[in-house]
């Protein structure tokens, strides 16, 4: 596997290359566009749909800042959900984000490894169950998978070769990724990773004071203030609508559901859900692809 900061290959992809990553990004498209309305729609999509036509309207702040997968309904609300078709658009817009996602996939994988590694990646983001499943309905799980692809290429950029605005262009997007969806959260160690990957030898151990050596040297500390600024200032709306109402005490939305973190023994929840991940990856997950990957 290519290090980070080692270029790539400088001999230009052929034209049979180029054709075969085209073709496998309309293919893409074509799995999950193809009869999107196939699958009833589920009542989370509803309630999406709702919120997207409301959000752009600005005349509730609440549903307007409130950070809770706010930005993929700004995204879906663009398409005009007030149409008879609402339901057909959100979730064409939601494939269609896809396309990007495919894309940045491609890139990534072919910046890690080598150009037939990029092609792989295409060929499993398109015909995978789970990524053609959740890119076929109105959900903000793949949309905010996009952006955190973004954000993972972007890192290994700044690593590579760290400047002020590729830090600032790297948390502008970790803050997009959590308005997209909270869940992208710890998305924000991924660039101190890229940095002590990039600097670390076959020797460095994987400690965390490694990790803050490297994060920590001089020519990283410009890009991570300038990562972090970023943040906050895409999240600054959000975070002042949700502190304001901390300070209040006027919560009138929920921001995150409490049954998510809260359970009465931990540790057999972890298991619980480890089990149901397992079973879940075992049926989407065919024979074919394991043994493609």
């Amino acid at each position: 596997m290519k290090r980070p900061h080692e270029p790539l290959t400088a001999r230009q992809p052929s034209a049979a290359h180029l054709i075969a990553a085209a073709v496998l990004l309309w293919l893409v498209w074509l799995v999950r566009a193809h009869h999107i309305l196939q699958l009833p729609v589920f009542v989370d999509e509803s309630l999406h749909i709702i919120r997207g036509k409301i959000v752009w309207e600005f005349s509730d702040w609440g549903e307007s800042l409130n950070p809770k997968k706010l930005l993929y309904y700004y995204w879906i609300g663009l398409f005009g959900l007030n149409a008879p078709e609402s339901a057909w658009l959100a979730r064409m817009s939601t494939a269609l984000a896809a396309l990007p996602g495919a894309a940045l996939t491609y890139a990534l994988a072919r910046r890690l490894f080598d150009r037939r590694a990029g092609l792989l990646a295409l060929v499993l983001y398109a015909l995978v169950p789970f990524m053609v499943f959740f890119e076929r309905l109105a959900l903000a799980d793949a949309f905010t998978a996009t952006i955190c692809t973004a954000a993972i290429y972007t890192s290994i950029d700044l690593a590579r070769r760290p400047a002020a605005w590729r830090g600032g262009l790297v948390g502008a997007l970790l803050g997009l990724a959590v308005l997209a969806k909270l869940i992208a959260l710890p998305f924000v160690l991924i660039p101190p990773l890229a940095i002590f990957l990039y600097d670390r030898t076959p020797e460095t151990r994987y400690t965390p004071g490694a990790i803050l050596r490297a994060v920590f040297a001089r020519s990283y500390r410009r890009p991570l203030i300038a990562a972090a600024a970023l943040f906050l200032v895409v999240l600054a709306p959000s975070l002042t609508y949700v502190i304001g109402k901390e300070i209040t005490g006027t919560k009138d939305r929920v921001v995150v559901e409490e049954d998510l973190y809260t359970a009465d023994n931990r540790v057999e929840q972890i298991a619980e859900n480890a089990e149901r991940t397992f079973r879940a990856a075992i049926t989407l997950l065919a024979p074919e692809f394991v043994a493609l990957a």
